[in-house]
């Protein structure tokens, strides 16, 4: 199984994220793989490939690392390209003045580290992405992403979602395995 745990959107960010991606698409109809209304979400850690005997350790991890964890609000800053000097990604730029997750996601690498699982030592950037670029943008294109007007909703946490994510040759179809919510 191929895992993450991440963080579902309300249907009403999911809608205005998803009518940007169509402006996008209108205007840089091909060379980005754009992600589905269903799947934009905020990913808390990616974990990867794990055996269904490790599922429990996964979770014993995560549970652990979460316990200080309180119900937050993220608001939406911005449209970034990353990295920016050879963009792979267009994603929506989160912030938060709270440290929380930043600390959570740390210690559950360390746990999963501990338990041997490969897990990338990156920091936690909360964001969500719109498209995975798979060609070079032009400058026109990566201005016209740039200067787009983005409002700066709120986006309420309370619970985050552990996933399974089925590659196809239409996409990553996820599926939500388990919900914890937070206090």
């Amino acid at each position: 199984m191929r895992l993450f745990f991440g963080i579902q959107l309300a249907d009403n960010i999911r809608e205005y994220l998803s009518d940007i991606i169509l402006e996008f698409q209108s205007y840089i109809p091909s060379g980005i793989k754009w992600v589905e209304k269903e799947n934009l979400h905020i990913t808390f850690q990616f974990i990867g490939e794990v055996k269904p005997t490790q599922l429990e350790v996964v979770e014993e991890s995560f549970l652990t690392s979460i316990s200080a964890c309180e119900r937050q609000k993220v608001r939406i800053r911005g449209l970034e390209l990353f990295p920016l000097s050879k963009p792979r990604l267009i994603w929506i730029s989160l912030s938060s003045e709270n440290r929380q997750f930043a600390k959570a996601t740390k210690s559950l690498r360390n746990f999963l580290k501990q338990a041997g699982f490969n897990i990338e030592d990156k920091e936690f950037v909360p964001h969500i992405t719109l498209g995975r670029i798979k060609t070079n943008l032009m400058k026109p294109q990566i201005d016209f992403i740039l200067e787009k007007e983005i409002e700066k909703h709120d986006i309420d946490i309370n619970a985050i979602s552990l996933f399974e994510s089925n590659l196809t040759k239409k996409g990553a179809i996820y599926r939500i395995l388990q919900t914890y919510n937070l206090k």
